[in-house]
């Protein structure tokens, strides 16, 4: 495509797109994970696994037979889908998707009744899967997978207690999830380089301390984690640990809502959290936390300018990209259920690059999608990406201010 000079010359004065961006998925459709850059969804539907680019795409992957219904993680760099599938015998079986009905099902240990291996998570190249095994005794234990090692029991550090791997960072040395106590309940723990440690407690103002429930989600970096409950503690919290200075702090329940709230996923920074408020799937309400404090998310989108029309809640936020601009999550509407895509306003949305200025690259990214439906290059969020954006990215050449 040519740009001719009178082009450059003669552009209107447009708005700068400052509200966000609401997407809804296909009916019956629930958004598990987002890759880094925002560009691919994957989840559930009623009887099969999704894969959704922001293009308009939407993939339906299967397998030997359907998906179970239950988790499906993406790589962080969008290379490599893994989910749980009805194997050939009947058991739910993490699998790696290969493309189409193709599935490299993970070596497992033994079966509990319908179930061999669940996947709960992927590293950032796809190298290492992580989630719940099934061993000799109907035991539950956390597992960690790479192509080298195969499958690995990570144990259990209580006798005949369960242990569960909920999440793993970018390279796939630090995994974290939950261990059962010796009463049942779930403590919060990480493992590095396959060894257990539990997450530290909070410490209350007057110095009570108190045992964390399971983690959920962690940063690449694994300097955060984040997870929900904190016991002996008088009303609902989550909790967020920070490894700089190696405490935790509280991350408060919704106003209005009982019982701890379920922190889920955090942007790389630790500025965000989002979540829901847990309970009843029916009444829970996405959150999302900024710098620790909660807010209802379509409230918050409300707040930017943004809508959720026609569809009335926003019940459960999943997963957030690194940068904090991208959340996926389910909701409800009229008569039916529904996945959402959100992207939030940059401080700088013409960077499409992320390298903190509007240049040469943006501008190639968004001649790329010209005339798509393509979220992040559609700066003022008609729908289509076309001169109105280019508009706005060459009014705001240069360093983002």
């Amino acid at each position: 495509m040519m740009l001719s000079t009178t082009l450059f010359l003669t552009l209107p004065i447009i708005a700068s797109a400052t509200a966000p961006q609401v997407t809804f998925l296909p009916v019956g459709a629930t958004a598990h994970d987002v890759s880094d850059d925002g560009s691919i969804v994957v989840g559930t539907t009623t009887s099969a696994g999704f894969r959704w680019t922001t293009d308009g795409t939407y993939e339906v992957i299967s397998g030997p037979a359907a998906t179970a219904g239950t988790n499906v993680a993406i790589a962080g760099d969008g290379s490599d889908i893994t989910a749980d599938i009805i194997d050939q015998n009947g058991k739910q079986h993490a699998s790696l998707w290969m493309g189409g009905a193709n599935w490299q099902q993970l070596p497992a240990f033994v079966s509990c009744d319908a179930f061999l291996l669940n996947a709960y998570d992927i590293d950032l190249d796809g190298d290492v899967i992580v989630g719940l095994a099934w061993v000799a005794g109907c035991q539950a234990h956390a597992f960690r997978w790479d192509p080298v090692n195969g499958t690995i029991d990570m144990g259990t550090t209580v006798p005949n207690r369960a242990t569960r791997a909920n999440a793993v960072n970018d390279d796939g040395t630090v995994i974290a999830g939950w261990q059962d106590q010796a009463n049942g309940t779930r403590r919060g723990c990480k493992w590095i380089d396959l060894v257990q440690s539990y997450i530290p407690n909070y410490v209350a103002p007057g110095g009570a301390s108190h045992l964390l429930g399971e983690s959920l989600g962690m940063t690449g970096a694994a300097d955060i984690i984040v997870g929900t409950n904190v016991f002996g503690l008088a009303g609902g919290a989550g909790w967020k640990w920070t490894a700089k200075t190696n405490t935790t702090t509280l991350l408060p329940q919704l106003a209005g809502f009982a019982g701890a709230p379920v922190p889920a996923a955090v942007s790389e920074d630790g500025s965000m959290v989002v979540g829901s408020t847990g309970g009843n799937p029916f009444l829970r309400k996405a959150v999302i936390w900024i710098d620790g404090q909660p807010q209802e998310l379509r409230s918050y989108i409300e707040s930017l300018g943004g809508s959720i029309a026609p569809y009335t809640t926003l019940s459960s936020a999943n997963a957030i990209t690194p940068d904090g601009r991208t959340i996926v999550g389910s909701g409800s509407g009229p008569g039916t259920s529904r996945s959402w895509v959100i992207t939030l306003p940059g401080a700088c949305p013409t960077d499409l690059s992320g390298d903190d200025q509007t240049d040469g690259k943006d501008l190639g990214a968004l001649l790329l999608a010209w005339g798509s439906a393509d979220s992040g290059a559609d700066l003022d969020g008609n729908g289509a990406v076309d001169g109105a954006d280019l508009g706005l990215l060459l009014l705001a050449w240069g360093a983002c201010q």
